[in-house]
């Protein structure tokens, strides 16, 4: 992903997408699933929706990722979402393998977009007006 591409994205649109491939079918044609990044109010809502959520750390946790692929998860293969409900209904009808799957991907959506995030800071953070050690004479 590009640094800037991604960056003007989350500014001017509020989100980036991503798609990745998901394998080769018995064609070799790819086949995709594609992600945007979580918005805060998003978030916002999922977490208030799991407010009194009980159980262990891993059921909570895993509710917590699977609620933020209904917001995320734009389309898989030719089948478009255009609600959470939508995603949610589908998931409920597939192997938990592949949900997990998709989890660890939009999560390392996520990931990705906090360390470009986190090395835009790094960079203003730098001194550009004196130029490097191999760059002196």
């Amino acid at each position: 992903m590009d640094k800037h591409n991604v960056l003007n994205d989350l500014l001017f649109k509020g989100h980036v997408v991503k798609e990745e491939v998901l394998y080769k079918d018995e064609n070799g044609k790819k086949v995709t699933a594609t992600f945007r990044n979580l918005l805060s109010k998003e978030q916002e809502k999922i977490e208030n929706q799991l407010k009194n959520i009980t159980g262990s750390v891993n059921y909570v946790l895993h509710t917590y990722q699977s609620s933020i692929l209904d917001y995320t998860l734009m389309e898989i293969g030719n089948k478009k979402f255009n609600s959470p409900k939508e995603v949610k209904d589908w998931k409920s009808n597939v192997a938990t393998g592949l949900v997990d799957r998709l989890i660890e991907l939009q999560t390392n959506l996520e990931k990705e977009i906090s360390r470009l995030i986190r090395d835009m800071k790094e960079d203003e953070a730098k001194d550009f007006s004196t130029p490097p050690e191999s760059d002196k004479g």
